[in-house]
């Protein structure tokens, strides 16, 4: 690889410099071409972007630290360098589901330099987040109906813009049972109206959806616009 001093942005948003733990510059482009096999939504993009700029952050800090002793060049790392930046989001007391989102984004971008010739190997393919270790009655986590309704009385009454929103959103995940990221992509044109009949069209995870109100949330829906 060629010494270039100057940096340049990728189409997702990756700062890259030559010889400085990136890639070659083509394989920006072919990042953003494979990823969701080239329809990649907004927020695909800025995770891409965001776990893939903290893993070379971390390579660049060990780099650092150890000075010439361990040249960690991004193309030459190896699964010992995977399993080391996973022990090291052990250590910060990461979920086990971030340290999967992080390993997972990195194991990802390796298999498309593989697959692409930018690589001999994915240094991430058998690296896995670490096990679990927690009471399974913890994940069933779902509120009572007296603690729903608890829930429901502690939202602001006014009639504000503001107001109106809050208690809908809460009400949609409580009821209608929408997702956090479907309720964050929702706009006012996924509304769906057929004669009597109110619906959302919502995007959750690489997936679209049209969920039919029930008749109390589309009146609170009315009220807000």
């Amino acid at each position: 690889m060629t010494h270039v001093a100057r940096r340049y942005a990728d189409p997702c948003g990756i700062a890259h410099t030559q010889n400085d733990l990136a890639f070659p510059r083509p394989f920006s482009q072919i990042l953003f071409e494979e990823i969701a096999n080239g329809n990649a939504s907004p927020d695909t993009v800025k995770t891409y972007r965001q776990q893939f700029k903290l893993f070379v952050q971390w390579c660049e800090q060990l780099r650092s630290a150890e000075g010439s002793r361990r040249q960690l060049d991004i193309i030459q790392l190896t699964e010992d360098h995977i399993k080391e930046y996973r022990g090291y989001l052990v250590d910060k007391g990461l979920k086990v589901a971030t340290i999967g989102l992080k390993l997972s984004v990195i194991r990802r971008i390796f298999e498309i330099a593989v697959l692409r010739a930018f690589m001999p190997i994915n240094p991430a393919l058998r690296v896995k987040p670490p096990s679990e270790r927690r009471d399974p009655a913890a994940a069933n986590n779902y509120l009572e109906l007296e603690e729903a309704q608890k829930l429901v009385n502690s939202l602001p009454t006014g009639l504000t813009l503001k107001d109106l929103r809050d208690r809908l959103l809460v009400v949609l995940m409580l009821v209608q049972g929408c997702r956090q990221i479907e309720l964050y992509r929702l706009n006012v044109g996924d509304v769906i109206k057929r004669g009597n009949q109110v619906g959302i069209r919502v995007r959750g995870k690489g997936s679209v959806r049209v969920i039919p109100l029930k008749s109390d949330v589309a009146n609170l829906r009315g009220e807000l616009y």
